[in-house]
């Protein structure tokens, strides 16, 4: 491999697949991850291109990393910063304290930012500087080796010791000798010499702050300096040899030359443009319980990170530095807490999120380039050959000598262990070929809510779930709901959720938070992860080109649908900005399946005065279903099904059914809205619709792929 090879592309020509491909070179898989940090470093590439004035309306997009320890967060962030040749320091956010209390404070990141910014800017000066600091250094070295002869006395005064000093012979002058010993030097033929140098003694001041304020350690740090340069540091003679005089003088002489003020010049605009702070262990600060009295470890440090994060001005011993775009890269195993347990502040500082993939058993992808020149040449210096490293790799043990001598061959993989779960997948796919065929090319509508919408294992499964359907030829549409999302947020508002017959009453600023929370929040985050497994995904509203028609909703309507007689319920009320569905255009939908798209459809809607409505998830999906004649309509909930009078699972219902139940209340509140929802979609044509327990793993997969099913249908 030649040396071309070994140096990484410029930044200005990578594109996020270059940086990911840079990346692969030192870490194995997490493609994912790399992907997140590319994305973050070409967005900050960009920003440097944009005028001064646009400049600073760019905030960094920082990442949380979840995953395990070992599996390469840290090493992404390192090599990261290693591309871009950008100042680095990792540090654990478990030790630093509230201001405050005696510890280190949150502050003091920045600072040993810049002291690593100072001292790569100061190396590069360095090598700039190197060969003029060498020359220089090689004079004095040799005026200690051949000293300069005295200067002449003046005519007219004598000198005894002028004198009595021993001439050099008439052929042979001072710079002669010195143009050999120069010689001598450069071929190393004196380096078994010794010679009597000065080098200065930089004994530290022993000053010491005791306190229990945060930044005590910056005024230390200041204190030293300056008294340092009150008393600097006596000189003392040393003997040593010639090579180690040599560079003892060059440090000194690059010292001389480096222009210190330009140097901390440089380091602070690097530390505010380029600067990467990797901030592990961040969920020892995320607690779920509260304790009484102070918690000096968990919220009180997240308080005192967000301004940094945010963006704030830094005292540091070189000069104030702005945090506003210094990348911050947090990671940690969040398997007790969860990254929505840190203060929501800190939460929205870091939009990216990832979850690294956990270590396996399986025999990693081979690294390419440098990493595996590195593990080959470790083995090398080992002495062992290609044949001893395969033999070492996981599932390649060698067996013990006479293993197989005088025994029958046996079969490679015997039945049971591993090898029956791989029977029983088989048995699985074989058992849903039939269904995949009938399915080809039919549209199936999930309605999307409940605890699946939070429960990060759940959202998980849910993504892979769709993304397979597509891959198998259906042709998946996903209407999302978001209700404790929404509960949460009025909550913290202090607006107390009211419902109605299990229909949410909406006011003006009611429907404002629902707007923001469904259609700004969770259709973003579920299309995005749902295009993390590698398949397209549209997310929009309901509002978007005219998508859903909307009109206010009236308990009139509703009885009418449900085919039940609700009189009993009294007068109609006023459910606010609440809607219903007028009139759904297939066509949008259509042609993002045309493309191959997944929809995301957030349920809301668009009034003929222009009003946005706020529609029930479980209506929108019923609609939707109606308008494309799918096949299949999918509710997904957090119960088992619908249940009869004696509490037990009804599997099958028949309209007539349904109208008795809900008269007889046996269907009511929350559930009232998805059997309408599935009436409306047999009336447009769908063939049959489930009502399903959206909690249980994989649970569209076993309702469309199994002969089995699970929880309750509604037909026609």
């Amino acid at each position: 491999m030649d040396e071309q090879t070994n140096q990484p592309a410029s930044l200005d020509s990578l594109t996020p697949r270059q940086i990911v491909e840079e990346l692969d070179r030192y870490v194995i898989g997490q493609r994912d991850a790399k992907r997140m940090v590319a994305i973050a470093l070409r967005t900050r590439w960009r920003r440097q291109r944009l005028p001064a004035d646009l400049r600073d309306e760019v905030m960094p997009k920082n990442i949380i990393m979840i995953g395990p320890t070992g599996v390469g967060k840290t090493e992404i962030s390192r090599r990261l910063a290693k591309l871009t040749q950008a100042p680095f320091i990792k540090v654990e956010a478990s030790k630093y304290t509230e201001i405050g209390y005696v510890g280190r404070d949150c502050e003091s990141m920045v600072r040993d930012l810049v002291e690593q910014a100072v001292n790569m800017v100061k190396a590069e000066y360095a090598v700039r500087i190197q060969k003029k600091a060498e020359a220089q250094a090689e004079e004095r070295l040799l005026d200690l080796l051949v000293p300069p002869p005295p200067p002449k006395t003046p005519p007219g005064i004598f000198d005894q010791a002028s004198f009595e000093a021993h001439q050099p012979p008439p052929s042979e002058t001072y710079e002669a000798t010195r143009s050999k010993f120069r010689l001598l030097l450069r071929e190393g033929k004196l380096d078994s010499r010794s010679v009597e140098i000065e080098v200065k003694d930089k004994a530290s001041i022993p000053i010491g702050v005791i306190s229990n304020v945060g930044g005590m350690e910056q005024i230390q740090d200041q204190l030293q300096e300056m008294l340092g340069g009150m008393f600097p540091g006596k000189k003392k003679r040393r003997t040593v040899k010639v090579p180690e005089a040599l560079e003892l003088l060059i440090q000194e002489e690059a010292q001389k030359l480096i222009d210190m003020e330009a140097v901390i010049k440089e380091a602070v605009a690097k530390t505010e443009q380029h600067g990467i702070i990797f901030l592990d262990e961040i969920d020892k600060n995320a607690g779920r319980e509260r304790t009484l009295g102070p918690d000096v470890s968990r919220e009180g440090v997240q308080r005192d990170l967000l301004p940094i994060v945010e963006g704030s001005t830094v005292t540091t011993k070189y000069g104030p530095v702005k945090t506003d775009h210094i990348l911050f890269i947090a990671a940690g195993a969040f398997h007790v807490a969860k990254p929505s347990d840190l203060i929501p502040e800190l939460q929205g500082r870091f939009p990216i999120r990832v979850e690294l993939e956990p270590l396996t058993h399986r025999r990693p992808p081979a690294l390419h380039d440098h990493g595996a020149v590195a593990g080959r040449d470790l083995l090398r210096s080992a002495g062992a050959d290609r044949a001893e490293a395969d033999d070492r790799r996981p599932g390649r043990a060698k067996p013990p000598e006479g293993h197989h001598q005088g025994r029958r061959s046996e079969p490679v993989h015997p039945v049971g262990g591993p090898m029956e779960e791989l029977i029983k997948k088989a048995n699985v796919l074989v058992e849903a070929l039939p269904y995949i065929r009938a399915f080809a090319g039919k549209t199936v509508v999930l309605k999307y809510g409940g605890k699946a919408v939070t429960d990060p294992a759940l959202k998980e499964g849910f993504a892979t779930d769709v993304v397979l359907m597509k891959y198998v030829g259906l042709n998946p549409v996903v209407v999302h709901g978001g209700g404790p999302q929404i509960d949460k947020m009025l909550k913290r508002l202090s607006i107390e959720p009211k419902f109605r017959q299990g229909v949410r009453v909406t006011d003006e600023a009611t429907m404002e938070i629902v707007e923001m929370v469904l259609g700004g929040t969770i259709n973003k985050e579920i299309a995005s992860l749902i295009s993390r497994h590698r398949a397209k995904a549209v997310g929009l509203s309901g509002k978007d080109g005219g998508l859903i028609q909307a009109k206010p909703f009236t308990k009139a309507e509703w009885a009418k649908k449900l085919g039940a007689d609700l009189s009993g319920w009294g007068e109609d009320e006023d459910y606010g900005f609440v809607g219903d569905v007028q009139a759904v255009d297939s066509s949008i939908l259509k042609n993002l399946q045309a493309t191959n798209a997944i929809p995301v459809i957030a349920p809301m809607g668009i009034g003929k005065d222009g009003r946005t409505y706020n529609i029930n998830a479980d209506l929108v999906a019923g609609a939707i279903a109606g308008a494309l004649q799918a096949e299949k309509l999918v509710i997904l909930t957090d119960v088992k099904g619908i249940k009869d009078e004696d509490g037990k699972l009804v599997s099958t219902l028949a309209r007539k059914d349904v109208a008795r139940m809900v008269k007889k209340g046996t269907i009511s509140e929350g559930m009232l809205p998805k059997v309408q929802a599935c009436l409306t979609a047999l009336e447009g044509g769908v063939r049959k619709t489930h009502v399903i327990d959206g909690r249980m793993p994989h649970a569209i997969l076993l309702e469309i792929f199994t002969d089995k099913g699970i929880g309750t249908e509604i037909v026609a």
